[in-house]
């Protein structure tokens, strides 16, 4: 079966909200990755194993981080969603590119999908909340509002 990513369509990278709290805490580094698969244009339906692979250049180039294998994954109407997580240094605002290997659970050798997708910029969002992201100017200083009505307890002067 030869497989295929449809770029035109589903390609986004999102931050998983595991970790995050009201408090900033550390973010981790693990990122969710949606695609869609087709088989010959058709959207495949079924479970799948995929391998991850992140690089520094759309081909050749070096593989950065840990190669990631993912089983199981459910495919509907084209559409699969995995969490990937290739650690601290994967990030830090250089370009980078996924390449994805897929084939049906369990079922022979995996199929290169090409070509790789490049990343958007939404998981260096973990690299700016990092003490070694950048830090942006100060927003401007608003008017000062109305005084609002008091709260139980509060006294008047």
């Amino acid at each position: 079966m030869r497989w295929s990513i449809v770029r035109a369509a589903l390609v986004l990278i999102i931050l998983s909200l595991v970790g995050i709290s009201s408090r900033g805490a550390a973010t981790g580094t693990e990122i969710w990755y949606q695609g869609q698969l087709s088989d010959a244009g058709t959207p495949a339906n079924g479970t799948f194993d995929f391998q991850f692979t992140l690089h520094d250049a759309p081909t050749g180039g070096n593989t950065i981080g840990p190669s990631l294998q993912r089983n199981g994954v459910t495919v509907g109407n084209g559409l699969f969603a995995t969490d990937l997580d290739f650690g601290a240094g994967a990030f830090v605002g250089n370009a980078r590119w996924l390449q994805i290997s897929v084939r049906p659970t369990g079922d022979g050798p995996f199929t290169t999908l090409t070509p790789r997708q490049s990343l958007a910029a939404v998981p260096y969002a973990l690299y700016a909340m990092t003490p070694a992201g950048p830090t942006g100017p100060a927003g401007p200083k608003g008017d000062k509002g109305d005084t609002g009505a008091a709260g139980p307890g509060a006294r008047v002067q």
